[in-house]
């Protein structure tokens, strides 16, 4: 590559704010989160079991317990599905930077970010400990939780940045 610098600016707006949410989905829980639903599933099963089984349990208490799974069920579709991105999109116009146009310079060095009107980094490659990489967009995390949207969509160096990332980027995968 170079001492040449990659220049990208795009404004980040409410789906690009979605967008990074979703990218951000892709991202493997924590594996105590796994064994956690493994164990909260077993629970529910007993106790199904137990209320089916039982002629102690009269039909309410089955029906109550059968609309609280499918309960449970509609919160981690609303939580992890398509019926959370309107209330993203609403969280979205509080973020200070909701709309502002965002500008990135890929170097050899590392990775010199702003945003317009409210704050400007450097980040060294060393500090970026995974990228998820997508056809339109890309995430770079500093912590698991902690990440710097990229918006690919309207770059002509597309192929360019992304090279450039997983050169120093040893985490990086695409989606």
């Amino acid at each position: 590559m170079g001492d040449q610098s990659l220049e990208l600016s795009f404004a980040f707006t409410a789906d690009r704010y979605v967008r990074a949410h979703r990218l951000y989905l892709t991202r493997p829980l924590p594996r105590f989160l796994y064994w956690f639903s493994y164990f909260f599933l077993a629970v529910c099963l007993a106790v199904a079991v137990v209320v089916g089984s039982s002629t102690w349990f009269g039909l309410l208490p089955r029906t109550l317990y059968a609309m609280f799974l499918v309960a449970m069920g509609l919160a981690v579709f609303v939580v992890r599905g398509p019926l959370a991105y309107p209330l993203l999109k609403k969280r979205f116009r509080k973020r200070p930077d909701a709309d502002r146009v965002m500008a990135h310079v890929f170097s050899d060095e590392g990775l010199h970010s702003s945003t317009e009107g409210l704050a400007e980094s450097q980040i060294a490659w060393a500090m970026i400990q995974e990228a998820v990489i997508a056809k339109d967009a890309m995430l770079l995390f500093m912590t698991p939780r902690q990440y710097l949207f990229v918006a690919l969509d309207t770059c002509d160096d597309r192929d360019r940045i992304v090279e450039l990332v997983r050169a120093h980027v040893a985490k990086s995968k695409s989606v």
